[in-house]
């Protein structure tokens, strides 16, 4: 293998790859190296993989002698990446060895066979077309949901549904849910899910194992409807939160006539409130809402019109953005158990009204 490539090209594709799917670990001494192929006469392709994703890369070079090698990713980066900006020149040498030079500097690398690493899985023809925004979008709405506990395995990722008018994304964790869909299409296999841009491919291992029924969880009567702005209340939820416990996170949402007020307290730091005038005129309840879970939502919508919906104090909320064409998605948490769930008088002070949070609500897929 001979070949010569621009630094800038091979550099943005070495780091997509190195940064995106090599195994930084070495638990698996393949899963450190990066698979590069020259052939014809200007194409280099470039892929790696940590198993459960694959991302397939190519560009431009001058071929002067098509062939394959595996190179260790992150020291390959790591000298490109100081390289002036010149040519590049790849040569094989015995034993898997492959030496690198650009302008005076020179250096030769030990690799492994390349027939030693993993099998690449074979990329399908794509069913659909679909702006790559609107796929980040997706996984920015869902994303925040997945579960970080590695016991919960089919949690740890966030469930496709393909249909014939688009696709869902649903993620969960146990104590809150998202979900957005789209007229979008996208291809899969039994065992892969494949996004093509350009000239790279990445490869998605699909879990296994049964994903909960989250349309058991989805609620069917909330009735009571208020509209905030969104950044105004993450605002509010920030420098509220900054009182409450480390531990549970506890915040108390009082919604009366026209007014919320947002409480949280320590009983050995102190306390925090503040209020809002909102358009609400049912009864008088009182939510207790993990302040983490909500803000990290809010933080992701950013900004525009928001709607909460529920039921009472006991139910689960439903947080959705308004006015996004082209997208249902929304929000949500489970509440959470406060020690007092009776709404405060507007003359008591935050100090007075004691939230003793005694447990979350039950984990989303055991809700009925």
């Amino acid at each position: 293998m001979k070949f010569v490539i621009e630094k800038g090209a091979l550099l943005r594709e070495l780091a997509l790859i190195q940064q995106s799917v090599v195994d930084k670990r070495n638990t698996i001494p393949a899963l450190s190296h990066i698979r590069i192929e020259a052939s014809g006469k200007r194409v280099v392709r470039l892929s790696g993989t940590d198993l459960d994703q694959t991302l397939q890369c190519e560009t431009e070079g001058q071929v002067q002698k098509a062939g394959v090698c595996a190179l260790p990713g992150k020291k390959l980066f790591e000298i490109i990446k100081q390289l002036p900006d010149a040519e590049v020149r790849f040569e094989s040498k015995e034993n898997d060895r492959v030496m690198v030079t650009c302008e005076r500097a020179q250096f030769k690398l030990a690799g492994m066979n390349p027939k030693d690493l993993p099998e690449l899985p074979k990329f399908k023809e794509s069913s659909a077309q679909l702006p790559a925004d609107v796929v980040r979008q997706m996984i920015e709405r869902t994303r925040f949901c997945i579960t970080q506990e590695e016991s919960r395995y089919t949690l740890s990722g966030a469930k496709f549904i393909l249909r014939k008018k688009g696709v869902r994304m649903v993620s969960t964790d146990g104590h809150r849910l998202a979900l957005i869909e789209g007229a979008v299409g996208i291809n899969c296999d039994e065992n892969h899910v494949y996004f093509e841009i350009g000239a790279r491919t990445l490869t998605a291992r699909l879990l296994t194992g049964v994903f909960p029924n989250y349309e058991m969880v989805i609620p069917k009567n909330n009735d009571q409807k208020v509209e905030f702005d969104c950044a105004a209340l993450l605002q509010i939820v920030r420098r509220v939160s900054v009182m409450t416990d480390e531990r549970s996170r506890a915040m108390r949402l009082e919604f009366t006539k026209n007014k919320l007020t947002v409480r949280s307290e320590e009983d050995e730091q102190g306390a925090a409130e503040e209020t809002v005038e909102i358009v609400y005129a049912g009864a008088p309840t009182v939510i207790g809402i993990n302040s983490a879970y909500l803000s990290e939502y809010l933080s992701v919508l950013g900004s525009g019109a928001i709607r909460f919906e529920f039921k009472d104090g006991k139910t689960q909320v439903q947080i959705r953005p308004l006015g996004e064409a082209g997208y249902n998605s929304f929000n949500i948490i489970m509440p959470m158990n406060l020690g007092d769930a009776t709404p405060s008088t507007p003359s008591a002070s935050a100090t007075e009204e004691k939230t003793q949070t005694q447990e979350e609500g039950a984990p989303v897929a055991q809700a009925a």
